[in-house]
């Protein structure tokens, strides 16, 4: 079982080492003993911790409610605070920073670790609800595009865009492919140069162990938690320390393809979290044959639109009289020679009626046969 990380920020090396004992025999491992600003950003830079113990009064420029605002801000970290004062000033400065507790000392081993305890779920919680809210916006994001998007590669493009730009993944690809289940195009957020070695391998045919289990997988969503057993991988290093959701971005039996996000490894399984991320592949795999059908009917449009200005063209080389009606009497096509005869120079008359073409213009010359 994994232990949960705290660093120490406190002035006292006393102090700080009898806290560190006392931590260790509680289950929880101590990332570093901080006395100072600098020696604070060091341990820091060196292991990201879990939740900070905050001495309030720190030797330096800045005291511990200034570092607690910024750990609040730049690194959503909870911060318990540890102080021998309970002044009023202090109290109220402290309260602006929304720690996730305040003990004096000298405290309790029990009251100490049923605080962190607290600490720690309130700030996953707190973490799991600001993820949910982002990918809902995230959801409502990718429903936009889809309505205004015109392209298939610029869906691509812009939905991994918009997955890390609310902060909903830290990082995100797409890859899609065609009928034969060939690859077509690609496109990624957040994530290194290794990912093009990846795509290469793929249309090479060396597909990774996340995409073969996926492929394999009777539901359209696979999630790892960790990583270690994909050091194979082209982009194993862009996913150290996260977890990975892989979905089918398909509709009905098409599969249009294979996305892929990274986030915090505690939240890769929740049930929440997946059906969320299976509700942005469902509309995906809509949006993209709803592109490929409308792609489709103008391919036809314009076939059809070449046909009938070979036929006319055919039709007008003809010395003689060529029109078509249909069998409603509607006219179809005529060449230049029968739209001279029967007066149709100027008019719209494909189908009209011989009647309703006497209506239009007095000058018609109504032709009374149907082919």
């Amino acid at each position: 079982m994994t232990k949960n990380k705290i660093l120490i920020v406190e002035d006292e090396r006393i102090t700080a080492e009898d806290l560190k004992n006392t931590l260790e025999n509680m289950g929880y491992e101590v990332t570093g003993m901080a006395s100072s600003e600098d020696s604070f950003y060091k341990s820091l830079q060196s292991v990201m911790p879990d939740l900070v113990l905050m001495d309030i009064y720190l030797k330096g420029k800045k005291d511990g409610i200034e570092l607690a605002t910024e750990v609040k801000e730049k690194y959503q970290l909870p911060v318990i605070y540890l102080t021998a004062y309970s002044d009023s000033n202090i109290l109220d400065r402290a309260k602006i920073t929304e720690p996730f507790g305040y003990i004096l000392k000298p405290f309790q081993e029990r009251e100490l670790h049923s605080n962190i305890e607290m600490a720690l779920h309130k700030n996953r919680m707190e973490l799991r609800i600001n993820h949910l809210n982002a990918i809902l916006k995230a959801i409502r994001d990718v429903n936009q595009l889809i309505v205004r998007v015109g392209t298939p590669d610029e869906l691509l493009k812009k939905t991994c865009d918009i997955l890390i730009s609310t902060r909903a993944y830290s990082s995100a690809w797409f890859m899609s492919l065609d009928y034969n289940g060939l690859f077509l195009d690609s496109a990624s957020a957040g994530i290194d140069e290794s990912f093009k070695t990846f795509v290469q391998h793929f249309r090479s045919g060396t597909i990774s162990k996340c995409l073969a289990i996926l492929k394999e997988k009777d539901g359209n969503v696979y999630s790892i938690a960790d990583c270690e057993q994909c050091t194979d991988c082209a982009i194993y290093q862009s996913y150290s320390g996260k977890g990975i959701i892989f979905s089918k971005v398909e509709y009905q039996d098409r599969l249009h393809g294979y996305i892929a996000v990274s986030l915090p490894k505690e939240l890769v399984n929740d049930k929440e979290e997946i059906e969320l991320f299976a509700e942005i592949s469902d509309d995906l795999g809509l949006a993209l044959n709803n592109l490929e059908q409308q792609k489709k009917k103008t391919e036809a449009e314009e076939n059809l639109k070449n046909s009938e200005e070979q036929l006319r063209i055919l039709i007008n080389a003809m010395p003689d009289l060529v029109c078509f009606k249909d069998g409603k009497g509607r006219w179809l096509v005529a060449n230049d020679y029968a739209i001279n005869l029967f007066g149709l120079q100027g008019i719209d008359y494909t189908g009209k009626t011989d009647t309703e073409l006497a209506e239009y213009n007095s000058f018609y010359r109504p032709a009374f046969f149907t082919v």
